[in-house]
């Protein structure tokens, strides 16, 4: 795996000034745990392993279906990766176009869409960083990592649909998992999709906070 390594620099140095040493040590060693431990001994491809907790809840199913929503890369930090190698497909959603080839060349049994998703079909802005895994259409999201040293390698503009939309023309009516990281808008992309037809069994989000995420999901839900 490709590393950026003046990325990783600035997160770790964000890290210490914020939270000091001690949890730069300990964020440091669940990284050597995770890099390996699970990729290398237990196969994930999952940036904390979460391909592993998905394979033991659908360990007797042969073939499925899922549906990635910010994929970023078809091997890299990818929850659907191990799942692809053991005969299922899906639809990938990544709003790169160059990490999109990768999707293209690399997942040829799956749907690959370089489009964004929102609350609205529109055309909007896309924030592509040097670190790839944080490029974002929110704009309050990427002022905050250009605050703290992350580099835009460019800013492009692509269209966004509401996630239903996407899901009556490519998905199908049984979804075995969904997996969300969206980079600031993981609630506008959830609030975009028809959950009466289109009801993953499992949904995946990336979260900093799971109460601070949950608190916001109902507070949408109440206006």
């Amino acid at each position: 795996m490709a590393i950026n390594k003046k990325a990783l620099l600035l997160q770790l140095t964000h890290m210490y000034k914020v939270k000091g040493g001690k949890a730069l040590i300990i964020h440091l060693f669940k990284e050597f745990n995770h890099i390996i431990i699970n990729r290398y001994f237990r196969g994930s491809f999952s940036q904390r392993g979460e391909d592993l907790i998905l394979s033991k809840y659908f360990k007797h199913k042969r073939v499925g279906f899922y549906v990635d929503i910010g994929a970023y890369h078809p091997q890299r930090l990818s929850n659907t990766k191990f799942f692809y190698d053991k005969g299922w497909h899906g639809v990938n959603i990544e709003p790169s176009p160059s990490r999109i080839k990768l999707f293209l060349k690399d997942r040829p049994r799956d749907i690959n869409l370089n489009i964004g998703i929102g609350g609205t079909t529109k055309e909007a802005l896309f924030y592509e960083f040097e670190s790839g895994a944080l490029s974002t259409f929110s704009k309050e999201e990427a002022d905050s990592l250009l605050q703290v040293g992350y580099k835009i390698r460019r800013k492009i503009k692509l269209q966004m649909h509401r996630l239903k939309e996407i899901m009556n023309k490519y998905a199908r009516l049984r979804i075995d998992f969904m997996t969300v990281d969206a980079e600031g808008l993981d609630i506008e992309v959830l609030r975009s999709n028809n959950w009466s037809k289109y009801r993953p069994e499992l949904l995946c989000i990336e979260t900093k906070d799971f109460k601070d995420f949950i608190d916001q999901l109902i507070n949408h839900e109440k206006e």
